[in-house]
């Protein structure tokens, strides 16, 4: 059951930078084993304790249709492509299905070009039944047409 605490998003395939990873609350067990790094938490309220070596961001984010996820996207995509630079990279909510998935797809959008539909099928590679909600899906298009309007 270990294997599907925690999916392998990103393969860096470079010794100098880190993996990205995505999961649940529970893939916090895993940190130790994938040589973890830094978290990011998508979580409303979490008890979370992170290890003083680790790095960590706390989003506090409601995993509701109605909740403006937006309004993190450059946050996490910073913190996510910081620490990339040097460690591997965990990015988790509650079940991993969401939000954490939500922020993984607006990295991808911003730092590798990718539509979102083309994120998520990449993420559901390794994490089949990741799918963020109706209206954290229509942000993450909003957020690739301003993206792609900016380039123009």
């Amino acid at each position: 059951m270990f294997e599907d605490q925690i999916a392998l998003v990103i393969n860096s395939n470079n010794q100098n930078q880190g993996n990205l990873y995505v999961g649940g609350y529970d893939s916090l067990e895993q940190l130790g084993e994938k040589r973890i790094g830094a978290v990011l938490s998508a979580v409303w309220i979490g008890d979370f304790k992170p290890d003083a070596n680790l790095k960590h961001l706390i989003i506090e984010a409601d995993d509701c249709s109605s909740y403006d996820m937006s309004q993190h996207f450059e946050k996490a995509i910073n913190f996510i492509n910081e620490n990339l630079q040097t460690t591997n990279v965990l990015v988790h909510c509650a079940a991993g299905i969401s939000r954490s998935v939500c922020l993984i797809i607006a990295y991808m959008i911003k730092q590798h070009g990718m539509k979102p539909q083309e994120a998520l099928i990449q993420i559901r590679k390794t994490r089949p039944w990741a799918g963020p909600n109706q209206g954290f899906q229509e942000q993450l298009e909003k957020y690739y047409a301003e993206l792609v309007e900016k380039k123009q």
